[in-house]
């Protein structure tokens, strides 16, 4: 079955999960709630 993705761009999506990924994890395990990481980074 061919991929209608470019491998760059799957490469680009599987490094966005990853960045996520981590993001989510730190926020966990720092306890910090959406509503504060939207305060702590300015954006909604």
């Amino acid at each position: 079955m061919n991929s209608i993705l470019l491998p760059e761009e799957i490469a680009e999506s599987d490094l966005r999960v990853s960045i996520i990924g981590e993001l989510i994890k730190v926020k966990q395990e720092k306890g910090i709630s959406q509503k504060k990481l939207e305060e702590l980074s300015g954006v909604k």
